[in-house]
């Protein structure tokens, strides 16, 4: 199951996994621009097609803490945020150079590439912080 930013890079990267990876099986993908009172039947929908893993690209943190609210719920064995990463298997947005991807700074070139993300990158420090201290009956 495919939950992502946009449907057209839904359908892409659905695409794109279903040519390189044949004996995968997408059962349903949704796009990520719903809002709260969409939320319940996603949920029913995700739960009753019982998915291996669940993919979520709504971007972090806020991935993270859409699957930490409904994970007693959605009936998948693994459920993982991805971040921009079916932007990137769709090909609506190109990788950093192997250079940045090798010294771990694809961040940074995403950073100078598009500057709008810098107040989203601030929250990442805080919510690793967060994910490492983390105890089960402390909510994030």
């Amino acid at each position: 199951m495919i939950q992502s930013a946009s449907e057209l890079t839904s359908k892409k990267a659905s695409e794109v996994i279903n040519m390189k990876y044949p004996n995968v099986s997408i059962l349903g993908r949704y796009h990520g621009f719903f809002d709260h009172r969409e939320e319940a039947r996603i949920v029913d929908e995700i739960t009753n097609l019982s998915p291996d893993v669940l993919v979520v690209a709504l971007g972090a943190p806020k991935a993270e803490f859409w699957i930490h609210k409904f994970k007693n719920t959605l009936n998948a064995r693994v459920a993982i945020g991805v971040g921009g990463s079916l932007d990137t298997i769709a090909g609506t947005v190109k990788r950093a150079p192997v250079i940045w991807q090798k010294t771990n700074l694809e961040w940074l070139y995403r950073l100078i590439k598009q500057p709008s993300r810098w107040k989203r990158q601030l929250i990442l420090p805080r919510f690793a912080m967060k994910a490492l201290f983390f105890k089960e009956n402390n909510r994030l």
